[in-house]
């Protein structure tokens, strides 16, 4: 039995009898578990990755969104959830990763290809359902609700300013020219984020990162895959991140 195998015994009291590493996407890597006749999809965020505690912050926040979706609305089918562990939680973690485990989706990521007729009518129909709910719904949504903040402008906005003098005479000599045009761009975003939160906008649950490494084809039916990015958000955000 290796350490996954193993892992897997003590947190979901499962029988792994097979895990095979897949293709992973930039955030997490992937298994695929076999266990008797039934087949999982491990997803491990390693806790190396910058990346991680941003998206695995609010596993306990979203995840109970997806279940409430699963079962009150017309997404059952249509969008993963994970399984509990054996103690009922949504994820589990050791010293390397955070994880989470899934039913194993049968079919094929989109991807590079381009959608299809009906490809399009089901990913406009998910995305339809997916915006008839908001901050109505019986489950908590106030830790996934946008709040127009933009942390990385302070940091962004200390390179050009306190850590400017700090930097090596080359690297001061490339960055000079952009001082001005990025201290402008960042007054403007945060006087749009401060305009945002003073408004009261229509909000409902958004995906916030739609694009075709993000849809897998099973059988006849579209699924919506990675919910990370799951908020209460403006209707436009669904596609902030890949126009």
């Amino acid at each position: 039995m290796n350490a996954i195998e193993a892992f897997l015994k003590e947190q979901y009291a499962l029988n792994a009898t097979e895990v095979l590493p897949q293709q992973g996407g930039w955030a997490a890597l992937a298994y695929k578990v076999n266990s008797g006749d039934q087949t999982f999809f491990l997803k491990k965020y390693e806790k190396s990755r910058a990346s991680t505690e941003e998206l695995t912050t609010y596993i306990d926040d979203y995840v109970p969104v997806l279940f409430w979706l699963l079962n009150h609305t017309g997404l059952k089918g249509k969008i993963p959830v994970p399984l509990l562990t054996a103690a009922g939680n949504y994820k589990c973690e050791d010293d390397e990763g955070v994880y989470l485990l899934y039913e194993y989706i049968s079919g094929e990521t989109i991807g590079a290809q381009d959608l299809n007729e009906q490809q399009v009518v089901q990913l406009s129909e998910i995305i339809g359902e997916l915006h008839r709910y908001g901050d109505k719904i019986s489950v908590d949504t106030s830790k996934v609700k946008e709040n127009f903040e933009v942390p990385f402008i302070r940091s962004l906005s200390g390179v050009f300013e306190e850590e400017f003098a700090r930097l090596p005479v080359d690297l001061k000599d490339r960055l000079r020219p952009y001082q001005e045009p990025i201290r402008n761009k960042t007054s403007e975003v945060e006087q749009l984020s401060a305009k945002l939160r003073k408004s009261v906008p229509k909000m409902a649950l958004c995906h916030t990162d739609i694009h075709p490494w993000n849809l897998m084809q099973s059988g006849r039916q579209l699924i919506l895959i990675d919910w990370e990015g799951l908020k209460l958000a403006p209707v436009v955000q669904r596609i902030k991140k890949h126009g």
